[in-house]
């Protein structure tokens, strides 16, 4: 399966299919095992690679040869790290990300691979084996066009793909709370590319949702719509 990559820097976002993406499982020097996503190893978190689950503890390493209670359940994981017991993993427990400067909070879900936890970036994604959300935040000087930065990632996206991607609408979309202007492409005709920008009082919200499937984008969307405003 072709991945994005997401290269956020402070000057522009770039994308760029290919068949790695940027998180990779890295062995330490006491042959452990961490997980690294977009140069952060990420802790206490479910990562699914290649169809299997694998967690990392809260020093970011991975578990194996151990049975682990984890949100109040018991788990087993092999001596490659691989969860035996999978089915049992609670996908409706979720953390809550708050930017109270920002005016926003989402649930996100502890089986997904996010870095929201670990940086102090103003964006963070959130991905799973047949989704990734880029969810950008800022607040914009007011000398400055908000929306320059809202529409940065779209406008990026179809300078670099504009005979492969396809505009298949343009409308406004409710996200929880939030009422965003919407921009749907259809990427190589499989990959469904959304783009959602907010902008009130240069305070401004950009997201970037890229889904597999049909059913990869509906999950990907309940997060979303998890979206609160919060005062």
């Amino acid at each position: 399966m072709k991945k994005l990559k997401v290269l956020l820097t402070t000057a522009c976002i770039s994308f760029l299919f290919s068949m790695e993406a940027f998180a990779n499982w890295v062995q330490v020097d006491s042959g452990q095992w961490k997980y690294d996503l977009f140069g952060t190893y990420i802790s206490n978190q479910w990562v699914e690679d290649e169809g299997n689950w694998y967690y990392l503890d809260d020093n970011g390493i991975m578990l194996a040869n151990i049975t682990q209670d984890i949100n109040s359940a018991s788990y087993t994981f092999d001596t490659s790290g691989k969860c035996m017991n999978p089915g049992t993993i609670d996908y409706k427990n979720t953390k809550a990300f708050i930017r109270e400067d920002i005016g926003f909070s989402v649930d996100i879900p502890t089986k997904v691979t996010t870095d929201a936890f670990n940086t102090t970036d103003e964006n963070f994604s959130i991905e799973s084996e047949d989704f990734y959300i880029n969810l950008g935040f800022a607040n914009i000087e007011s000398d400055l066009n908000p929306w320059g930065y809202g529409l940065q990632a779209e406008t990026q996206f179809c300078k670099d793909y504009q005979n492969e991607a396809v505009q298949v609408s343009t409308s406004y979309k409710k996200l929880g709370d939030f009422y965003m202007y919407y921009r749907e492409y259809l990427l190589y005709n499989s990959a469904y590319i959304d783009f959602y920008s907010y902008v009130e009082d240069h305070k401004v919200i950009s997201i970037v949702q890229v889904s597999y499937s049909k059913s990869s984008r509906e999950r990907s969307t309940d997060i979303l719509n998890t979206l609160k405003k919060i005062s």
